[in-house]
C-alpha cells in the first residue's frame, strides 16, 4: 500500500505544481494588465493636466488680452478727452473774443448815446439862446 501512497502523492505533487502554474500565468497576466490599465491610467492623467493646462494658458491670454482691450479703450477715452479739451479751448477762445467784440461794441454805443447827448444839448442851447 506504500506504493500506492507514493503514486497518489506524486500525483498530487504534480497536481499541485500544475496549479501553482496556472496560478502564476493568472498573476503574470493579472500584473500584464494592470500594468497597461495603469499606463493608460497615468496618459489619460498626462492629457488631463496638458488640457488644464492649457485651458490656464488660454486664460491668461484672454487676461492680457481683456487688459491690452481695455488699454486700448482708456487711450481711446485719453484722445477722446484731449479732443473735447481742445473743442472746449477753441470754443472758449471764440467766446472770449466775441466777448471782447460785444465789450467793444458796447462803448462805441456808449460814446455814440454821449456824443447824440452832448448834441442835444447843443441843439437844446441854439433853440434856448435864439428864443432869447
Amino acid at each position: 500500500s506504500s506504493s500506492s501512497s507514493s503514486s497518489s502523492s506524486s500525483f498530487n505533487a504534480a497536481n499541485g505544481r500544475k496549479k501553482v502554474k496556472k496560478t502564476v500565468r493568472k498573476l503574470h497576466l493579472i500584473q500584464t494588465l494592470f500594468k497597461k490599465e495603469s499606463l493608460k491610467e497615468s496618459d489619460y492623467i498626462k492629457k488631463l493636466k496638458e488640457e488644464e493646462e492649457e485651458e490656464e494658458e488660454k486664460k491668461k491670454n484672454n487676461h492680457f488680452l481683456n487688459i491690452n482691450k481695455n488699454n486700448f479703450n482708456h487711450f481711446e477715452t485719453e484722445t477722446q478727452i484731449l479732443k473735447t479739451k481742445q473743442k472746449n479751448d477753441i470754443l472758449t477762445t471764440k467766446i472770449d473774443s466775441t466777448s471782447a467784440r460785444i465789450s467793444k461794441l458796447m462803448a462805441m454805443k456808449a460814446q455814440l448815446l454821449k456824443e447824440n447827448q452832448d448834441l442835444g444839448l447843443d441843439i437844446l442851447d441854439v433853440v434856448n439862446s435864439s428864443t432869447i
